[in-house]
């Protein structure tokens, strides 16, 4: 009797996985249907991005590029390999068996607020990113010319120092009003004493700076605009600003800044021109991707509207 248990366990567990209950449609990327199961994953995914907007804006950027990259593949008649699908299988089976099984499994994908088939779906995704990738890699591979490049890194780099100084305590809160008026005035005189006749601008970055990494360093930071944007978001005035020219005092949440604007060293693009290739190739990809986004119209509806942090699980089928 136990083994006959044992058995329908197994097959009600396997039922499961295979279900594919109804689920009301939260999105419509070009007309397809995405459901609130899958909304609910994202919404979940991003629950520590901000208040229920941010968090419903990121989901949605996040559904519509993964939904964009499926119908542009198929468009395209990009599919996945046999060995891929294969290769997904292999890993899925590997995760349900490192958890300890089928009924593990299940609690991993509701703790996650995950359905099986959504989560089929978020493992496909980064295949489908990578045949796009490929597809435009090859439509473009006569643009990477020598001059192409010179033209993009001179654009697209910047040779930069700058003078940080924080508005945040020790354990990354905000100063008291006295203290930051304090750094306000700090950043000030680091400023005057940039714009005095024959300044060691070495020398006051040395004196003013708050943050290590300009700290010793021996030559500019080189950045390219993407890593600015992802990793220095307050050094993007910099890109307005000529070789040799310094500005501020620009102020964010966590700092006043000082940013001057370097001369790039001549060596810089022969050494290190396979870097800058990969970084052009990896614009020119977003930047179509972007363009796909742009042209791609997406709705949603009073179901997606309804969803909230409290209530995911109620989708999740």
């Amino acid at each position: 009797m136990k083994r006959v248990l044992s058995i329908l366990l197994v097959c009600a567990l396997a039922l499961s996985l295979c279900a594919c209950a109804t689920s009301p449609t939260a999105i419509r990327v070009n007309g397809v249907a995405v459901d609130a199961a899958e909304a609910a994953f994202y919404l979940h995914y991003n629950r520590d991005v901000g208040d229920l907007k941010d968090i419903k804006a990121a989901a949605l950027e996040q559904i519509t590029t993964a939904e964009m990259m499926r119908q542009k593949c198929k468009e395209l008649k990009l599919s996945l390999s046999k060995e891929q699908k294969e290769t997904l299988k292999q890993e899925k089976d590997a995760l349900i068996k490192q958890l300890g099984g089928t009924a593990a499994y299940l609690d991993y994908l509701e703790s996650a607020c995950l359905t099986d088939r959504c989560y089929d779906k978020f493992q496909e995704n980064s295949l489908y990113y990578q045949l796009l990738y490929n597809y435009v890699l090859e439509k473009n591979k006569d643009l990477f010319t020598s001059e192409y490049l010179r033209q993009f890194f001179a654009a697209d780099y910047l040779a930069i120092q700058y003078i940080a100084i924080s508005r945040l305590d020790n354990d990354g809160n905000p100063l008291s009003e006295t203290e930051d008026q304090a750094q306000k005035a700090k950043a000030e005189a680091a400023l005057s004493a940039m714009l005095a006749d024959k300044a060691d601008f070495s020398a006051i970055i040395e004196e003013y700076n708050e943050d290590p990494e300009m700290l010793g360093l021996t030559e500019p930071l080189m950045l390219s605009h993407k890593a600015v944007e992802e990793d220095y978001p307050f050094l993007l005035p910099a890109f307005e600003l000529d070789a040799g020219e310094f500005d501020g005092i620009y102020t964010t949440d966590e700092g006043y800044y000082i940013l001057i604007r370097s001369t790039v060293s001549a060596n810089y693009y022969a050494e290190h021109q396979e870097d800058i290739y990969y970084t052009a190739v990896n614009s020119k990809f977003q930047q179509t991707l972007e363009d796909w986004m742009k042209a791609s119209k997406v709705t949603t509806t009073k179901t997606f509207d309804k969803m909230t942090l409290d209530n995911l699980a109620d989708y999740v089928k």
